[in-house]
């Protein structure tokens, strides 16, 4: 070339792009091919043949629930040692708050910070105590559900200004507890770092 010739365009080589775009095609029809989605069935009413437009005809038959979208887990057993620990460990301190001080708000007769202990800091005792208790119906349960009741009682007896009736039914309700602990085996708790 000289110096005053300016080169605007280069050929491609046609060659090695024609070889280039002949091995894409052929890889591109070698790959499997998508899958095929079911065409959508419809149902109105229930009359239909509408398997896949109902929901809930794909839940899992396993799970907990029918509404829930999560199938039941095989490898989750409920009374496993760690997870009954956790919830003794947050019972325990359920029950550390009662002890210490539901007496001193009784006998300073404050009511509202009654109410405030039991549907706050000790709203979880219920829970944990019918976990620990095993199974839905069983004696062990009706022990934790006569304990949590006398306790809500105590608490209903408050706001009501009833000292001496609150006063019989916490003692009661700590007869409950010692009872309710000896039946599922209560036994030492485990501290763990903030609940968990």
């Amino acid at each position: 070339m000289s110096s005053g010739e300016e080169v605007a365009f280069v050929q491609p080589q046609l060659r090695n792009a024609a070889a280039a775009m002949a091995a894409g095609l052929l890889a591109a029809s070698v790959g499997a091919a998508p899958a095929l989605a079911n065409p959508p069935k419809f149902s109105f009413f229930g009359f239909g043949d509408g398997v896949n437009s109902d929901v809930y005809s794909q839940i899992d038959a396993t799970a907990y629930s029918p509404y829930s979208q999560y199938s039941t887990n095989p490898n989750y057993d409920p009374l496993l040692k760690e997870y009954v620990q956790k919830q003794k460990a947050q019972a325990e301190e359920c029950f550390n708050l009662v002890k210490n001080t539901l007496p001193k708000f009784i006998k300073l007769k404050q009511a509202e910070n009654i109410k405030t202990l039991l549907i706050g800091r000790t709203a979880s005792m219920r829970g944990n105590m019918e976990y620990i208790s095993g199974k839905e119906n069983s004696a062990l349960r009706a022990k934790a559900r006569l304990f949590t009741q006398k306790i809500a009682d105590m608490g209903v007896s408050a706001k009501a200004k009833q000292w001496k009736v609150a006063t019989e039914e916490y003692n009661e309700a700590q007869t409950l507890l010692a009872d309710w602990k000896v039946a599922v085996d209560f036994g030492e708790v485990v501290p763990t770092v903030n609940g968990l």
